[in-house]
């Protein structure tokens, strides 16, 4: 399983800009024989990741300016849920780092959070932001779970 770091350099590396990628990187992904390198490019040794990575490397900027998302330069605010744009900022302002299911549910509940969380809810509220972004052109890899511990998107 690679992080969604090591996914943005080797499909850097592969399809994108090479010379953008860290040496170390570039390194440890021969080394664990992902990539050899043909001359000066770098070439999969695994093609069934190929599609993945190229879906990863055209993920677009999306961004939060005075308070509305924006996704390829268009706003998505209306697209989404109250509580789907309240998760979706937050994730966004974190982006690549994790976001605790505690902090989700503060999040969707505010101060009623204790009274109101269950695993079943922060799932489904989870689920039905995932749905939305997929209808809005981000990829199914893009909102991040780790189990029991809460949620990233990848930067």
């Amino acid at each position: 399983m690679l992080t969604p770091d090591e996914k943005k350099n080797l499909a850097q590396l592969c399809f994108g800009n090479s010379n953008t990628v860290n040496e170390k990187y570039i390194n440890y992904f021969i080394e664990v024989g992902l990539v050899k390198k043909i001359g000066t490019n770098y070439i999969l040794t695994i093609p069934l990741i190929e599609n993945l990575l190229k879906e990863f490397l055209n993920v677009k900027k999306i961004e939060v300016i005075n308070n509305q998302i924006y996704f390829q330069e268009s706003n998505m605010t209306s697209n989404l849920s109250l509580i789907e744009n309240k998760i979706l900022k937050a994730l966004i302002e974190k982006a690549g780092n994790l976001i605790s299911r505690e902090d989700i549910a503060k999040i969707i509940w505010e101060k009623d959070w204790y009274d109101k969380y269950s695993e079943w809810a922060m799932d489904k509220t989870i689920s039905r932001l995932r749905m939305s972004l997929t209808k809005i052109g981000l990829p199914k890899n893009f909102l991040l779970t780790k189990k029991g511990q809460g949620f990233l998107i990848i930067s």
